[in-house]
């Protein structure tokens, strides 16, 4: 194949699309072939179809369809031989689940290089904070990436990490970590809450941590009786102004937590779900974030 305009038979390929009806393009074609399977073949390569391979343009096509394109937009990185490359991103179409002519183009390019795709997961070991630590409690996820000293967070959360940091050096207080990303399905122990089941912990958009002020450990006990230090409220409302969400504001109230939230009934948060996880069931590399 010389060009991403000969794929799939040089057809547009959307839902509802049949090989063995031989509809492509939305219309009824004279000609045999099996463009949708050729599609979907090609879609499972890159992670993110995961279902039978039947030629049938149905919903969970159409649903990895629209997975591509928005993680061709959205994530910087791509696998190439198990190994993390970074890129420029080509695609500017719509998330419609539509396989057009720059949809083609895109996984003619992921097809060419041998690409799958990760999320936007990023490792950082404790030591690079000033006043941010590992708790005795921290749990280290199980991951031949992910080393004991690290934490995993969603390269978005990274810019408000290094905020808090900041400010707790300026306070004189340690924030010490008692969970960050968290793998789908795991248990989760000492939880304040009942964890939710589309938390922002599993796209790694918040934290859970103590706020150390000298021998004071303003934990959920210490928030629960208002005995929290004045310091502490003082990194609350920093974090807050930065742009974060805290626990207490909760109407189910959740101390000592803090996110920077994507709404869960988005698409985003789907898709964050979706590749953030997989980069650990499928045991992805995760970039090493240092500065």
């Amino acid at each position: 194949m010389a060009n991403s305009s000969e794929m799939f038979g040089s057809y547009t390929l959307k839902k509802g699309d049949n090989d063995k009806k031989k509809r492509w393009n939305g219309k009824k074609q004279a000609a045999a072939g099996e463009h949708v399977r050729e599609l979907q073949t090609l879609l499972k390569k890159t992670g993110v179809y995961l279902s039978r391979i039947d030629g049938d343009f149905a919903g969970k096509t159409y649903d990895a369809v629209k997975r591509f394109q928005w993680n061709a937009q959205n994530i910087k990185s791509r696998i190439k031989n198990k190994a993390l490359v970074t890129v420029s991103r080509t695609l500017t179409d719509k998330i419609d689940g539509i396989v057009g002519k720059n949809t083609k183009k895109e996984l003619f390019i992921w097809k060419s290089k041998n690409y799958t795709s990760t999320g936007d997961l990023i490792r950082i070991k404790a030591s690079e904070f000033d006043n941010i630590e590992l708790s005795s409690i921290f749990k280290t996820i199980t991951h031949p990436s992910i080393a004991s000293d690290e934490l995993v967070i969603s390269s978005q959360l990274l810019d408000y990490l290094i905020q808090a940091d900041t400010r707790a050096k300026e306070l004189s207080i340690t924030i010490s970590l008692n969970q960050t990303f968290r793998v789908n399905g795991v248990k989760v122990s000492g939880a304040v809450v009942t964890p939710a089941k589309k938390s922002q912990h599993l796209i790694g958009h918040a934290i859970d941590c103590n706020i150390v002020d000298g021998a004071i450990h303003n934990n959920s006990n210490a928030f629960k009786k208002k005995q929290e230090t004045k310091n502490a409220k003082k990194f609350i409302e920093t974090m807050k102004e930065n742009g974060m969400r805290w626990g207490g504001d909760f109407s189910k109230i959740d101390i000592p937590h803090f996110d920077k939230q994507v709404v869960s009934s988005t698409p985003k948060y789907n898709y964050k779900f979706f590749f953030n996880q997989r980069t650990i069931s499928e045991k992805q590399c995760i970039k090493l974030k240092c500065w």
